[in-house]
């Protein structure tokens, strides 16, 4: 991520980064825990107002992002930021009401769900785009997503059938990133991605706190939308080429500065 801040451990079956606390504002962290029961974050106690912004997560043995630990009614954010090489990609719990926006997910097994499909928490998908794996938006759909306001979500599966929300897109394939064997999940030109996501303005309505409103730029910090409209997953396309990207490079399956 931007920031630089490379996280990687063997934690057992807890988050390599462990949130105890509400208010929660998390931004730029590249976590790998290696353990075959780990998670990259995680929430074990009652948590409410919680956002995760631009963070990366490799190689979870179990989860990337655990929110099962979130308090009743708690609110939950995960933007612009990436899972990929995990069991699980964003877990949510029964109560709680989980935003996700702008998110890459890659070859996770389960992409989207929650614990169970009791309780009156839901998950909020927008713009984000699900690669790989077995199952990628959970299902019963109205068990597990607000499909109401859920938009704009993508699959490779050749079917939209079980994408929650308006607007789904399917078929995304590995020739819709610059260079998606080597985990560079930024948008190459041509993408099916481009252009196809929902606006920023109806996101996060319900947060109490101004820092909460979505951020309007992207996982390398490009500002959002570069085009018509707002990109698909974590990354804006360039559409001008060079410039901002340019100092841009993969080393070690993860994008540096």
């Amino acid at each position: 991520p931007k920031s630089g801040l490379y996280l990687s451990g063997n934690t057992g079956s807890v988050g390599l980064v462990e949130i105890q606390r509400p208010y929660v504002y998390v931004v730029g962290l590249d976590v790998e825990n290696t353990h075959s029961s780990g998670h990259g974050f995680n929430t074990n106690s009652s948590i409410t107002n919680l956002v995760l912004f631009k963070n990366c997560i490799a190689k979870a043995g179990s989860t990337a992002y655990r929110m099962s630990g979130a308090g009743t009614g708690g609110i939950v954010g995960i933007v612009d930021s990436i899972a990929y090489d995990s069991a699980i990609g964003i877990l949510s719990a029964n109560w709680t009401h989980l935003r996700a926006y702008g998110c890459t997910i890659d070859n996770c097994t389960d992409a989207f769900k929650k614990v169970s499909t009791g309780g009156t928490g839901r998950i909020t998908a927008r713009n984000n785009v699900v690669i790989g794996g077995t199952s990628k938006y959970a299902t019963p759909l109205a068990d597990h997503f607000n499909t109401s306001d859920s938009a704009s979500n993508a699959t490779s599966d050749a079917s939209t059938t079980n994408v929650p929300g308006s607007s789904p897109v399917a078929n995304i394939s590995s020739s819709d990133f610059e260079n998606y064997a080597g985990n560079d999940f930024r948008l190459a030109t041509g993408s099916a991605l481009i252009n196809a996501g929902a606006a920023s303005s109806t996101f996060y309505d319900d947060y109490d706190r101004a820092e909460y409103t979505v951020p309007t730029s992207d996982f390398l910090g490009m500002s959002r939308p570069q085009g018509g409209s707002w990109d698909i997953g974590a990354f804006e396309f360039e559409g001008g080429g060079g410039g901002f990207l340019s100092a841009w490079v993969v080393n070690s399956n993860r994008v540096i500065a």
